[in-house]
C-alpha cells in the first residue's frame, strides 16, 4: 500500500505509518487525448511554474488537455501554534474530573471529534490538517482536507512539479478525502465528487478481505484506555496546571506513561474556562503532536459513516481518473 492508504489508515495509530509511505503520481490520462492545447496556454503556465523538465512539461500539457487549471503560486498552509507554555502547578482534582468525561468518550464506541492537526508528514512539518474523526460501535471514519501539493512535495518534488501534481490530484479527487474502517474492509470516499473505492470488503470491487482490529483504536490515539477500572488507575498520577497563552486561561491535565519497550510517552490536555477540551499535545517515540479541538461529542450521524447514493470504483477503475492509481495501490 503507498502513500493515500498510509495516510489514512495511519490517522487511526497517530498517523504513526505515514512518514515512511511513500509513493509516486502519474500525471494525465492513459489514453493519448485529442484536445489541442494552444501553445500560449502552455507557455504562460510554463512560464509561472519556472523552468520544467521534459517529464514535468509533459504532465503539464496533459492536465492543460484537461482543463485543470495550475496555480502559479500555492497559498502558504497553515500551521499550528507552538506548543503551549509551563503553568502553575495547581491541585488535580478539577482536572481529573474533566479528564474522566474525556476519556469515557474515548472509550464510550461513540464519539465525533472535529480537529486541526500537526501533520509532519508533509513538507513545513507543522502543517495544520482540519480533520473530523468519528467511531460508532466498530466502525471508525474520519475525514481531511488535503494540502496534495504539500504532500507531493514531501516526496522531495520541487514547487513546480508538487503544483503540477496537486491540482491533478485535487482535480480528479476533490479537497475532501474520508476513510471509513470497519473491521471487515474499508472505503476511501471522496465527498467533492460522490464516489468511493472500496477495498478489502471481500466485493467484486473490493478484493480480498482485508481484517482489521480496531478496539480501543481512538483511545489509544489519544491517550484513553480501554474500561472504567483502567481510566481511575491511569488518572490517579496526573499532574495538573493553571497555564495562560493567547491572553486566555487553560487548565492542563497531564499523563505520563511508560510504554512496553521503555519509551515514555507524555501527554498535555487543554480545557478552557467552561471545561471545554481545547488542545491535546503528545510526545511519543520522538515525535510531537498536536490537536486543536473544535468539538468533542459522544453523538454521530450515520450519513457520515455511508456511502449511499454514491458510484463505487473498482481498483482496476482507478485508472480512469487520470492514472493515479500508483497512489493509492
Amino acid at each position: 500500500m503507498k502513500k493515500l492508504i498510509c495516510l489514512c489508515l495511519g490517522l487511526t495509530v497517530v498517523f504513526a505509518l505515514m512518514s515512511g509511505c511513500k509513493g509516486g503520481l502519474v500525471i494525465g490520462p492513459t489514453e493519448p487525448t485529442t484536445v489541442e492545447v494552444n501553445p500560449d496556454d502552455l507557455n504562460n503556465a510554463m512560464n509561472q511554474l519556472g523552468d520544467l523538465d521534459a517529464a514535468a512539461q509533459d504532465a503539464l500539457r496533459k492536465l492543460l488537455e484537461q482543463g485543470v487549471t495550475i496555480p502559479a503560486e500555492e497559498p502558504p498552509p497553515e500551521t499550528m501554534p507552538p506548543p503551549m507554555p509551563q503553568g502553575v502547578e495547581v491541585d488535580a482534582a478539577e482536572a481529573r474530573a474533566l479528564l474522566k468525561k474525556v476519556f469515557t468518550i474515548l472509550n464510550s464506541g461513540k464519539l465525533t471529534m472535529k480537529m486541526r492537526g500537526s501533520s509532519p508528514f508533509f513538507a513545513g512539518a507543522n502543517n495544520a490538517t482540519p480533520l473530523t474523526v468519528a467511531v460508532d460501535e466498530g466502525v471508525m471514519a474520519f475525514e481531511m482536507e488535503m494540502d496534495w501539493a504539500s504532500m507531493f512535495k514531501s516526496d522531495g518534488q520541487s514547487a513546480a512539479m508538487a503544483r503540477i501534481q496537486g491540482a491533478s490530484a485535487q482535480s480528479m479527487f476533490g479537497k475532501r478525502l474520508r476513510m471509513i474502517t470497519k473491521t471487515d474492509g474499508m472505503a476511501i470516499v471522496f465527498p467533492d465528487r460522490d464516489k468511493y473505492l472500496a477495498i478489502g470488503d471481500g466485493s467484486e470491487e473490493g478484493g480480498e478481505p482485508i481484517e482489521f482490529d480496531l478496539s480501543a483504536a481512538l483511545g489509544e490515539m489519544f491517550g484513553g484506555t480501554q474500561n472504567a477500572q483502567d481510566i481511575d488507575e491511569r488518572l490517579k498520577d496526573i499532574k495538573s496546571s493553571r497555564v495562560t497563552s493567547g491572553g486566555k486561561d487553560y487548565l492542563c491535565a497531564e499523563v505520563t506513561s511508560t510504554n512496553e519497550d521503555g519509551s515514555v510517552s507524555n501527554v498535555r490536555y487543554f480545557f478552557d474556562e467552561k471545561g471545554d477540551l481545547r488542545r491535546i499535545e503528545a510526545q511519543a517515540g520522538g515525535e510531537s503532536m498536536m490537536w486543536e479541538i473544535e468539538t468533542l461529542s459522544g453523538q454521530v450521524d450515520p450519513a457520515f459513516f455511508s456511502t449511499a447514493g454514491m458510484s463505487v470504483m473498482g481498483v482496476d477503475q482507478l485508472t480512469e481518473m487520470g492514472g493515479l492509481s500508483d497512489i493509492i495501490l
